[in-house]
């Protein structure tokens, strides 16, 4: 397969049934894919929209496969918190283990409580609410971060348990466990140290004490992840409802 970090959320558990199979698809960019993956999407999946969180330039320079009848739509998350991207261009020179991981851990903070931010996640709630059929694929550059956020949001919603919700999220380092390996070794060749690489490991990761901070951040300011939905995302209990009826079993 050449699409990293894809999966299908339909299966797992949640208070009020089990969420479809495929019906929401999670995974890093849709670059490079093969004939099989595109069948893959297009038939078995019934592929019907692909929401991008990915910005302009990572566009511009990785754009995704047009696939044959299916709806691109492009949900800038991190719009107004630009420098704060996780990609090389911004790694500092003096880069760290420690200095990563508090890094990655204020983005997620800021990706929650940021208006527009906020904004795009409730975009993409509402577009998945008007999907009455086929699957909807969400994903950013690594399918990690944002996409790891927007995951989060929808299951809560369709009343999936943080524990499967971790579950899920922590996924990722063993399904991008190859691309990973073949960053480090390209990060290698360039010069850097190894406290630099380790630095690095720490942004083309996941760890618990990202979707920690994440819930901390919106505990903080809503009283609860479930009160950030409603107030913070706007989204309705009666969006809510149409969502389980549509995306569970």
């Amino acid at each position: 397969m050449g699409i990293v970090n894809f999966r299908d959320l339909g299966g797992i558990s949640a208070k009020y049934g089990r969420v479809k199979k495929h019906r929401l698809l999670r995974a890093g960019e849709l670059v490079g894919l093969e004939p099989a993956d595109i069948e893959m999407l297009t038939g078995e999946y019934q592929l019907k929209s692909i929401f991008d969180f990915r910005d302009q330039r990572e566009i511009a320079k990785r754009p995704d496969m047009v696939l044959p009848g299916v709806q691109y739509l492009n949900i800038d998350i991190m719009k107004d918190i630009r420098e704060n991207a996780t990609s090389l261009d911004n790694v500092k020179a003096n880069l760290n283990p420690q200095m990563a991981a508090d890094g990655m851990r204020e983005i997620y903070r800021r990706i929650v409580l940021n208006p527009v931010s906020r904004n795009a996640y409730h975009e993409f709630i509402v577009n998945l609410r008007e999907l009455k059929e086929g699957a909807a694929l969400f994903h950013c550059f690594a399918g990690k971060d944002r996409t790891g956020i927007g995951a989060a949001i929808i299951l809560t919603i369709l009343g999936v348990g943080r524990e499967d919700i971790y579950a899920d999220y922590m996924l990722t380092n063993e399904l991008r466990a190859e691309a990973n390996e073949a960053l480090i070794a390209r990060d290698r060749q360039r010069g850097l140290s190894e406290s630099q690489v380790l630095g690095l490991r720490h942004l083309y990761t996941v760890h618990e004490s990202y979707l920690d901070e994440m819930y901390q951040a919106a505990e903080e300011t809503y009283g609860s992840f479930e009160y950030y939905i409603g107030e913070g995302l706007g989204i309705s209990q009666q969006d809510a409802e149409l969502l389980r009826t549509q995306y569970l079993e």
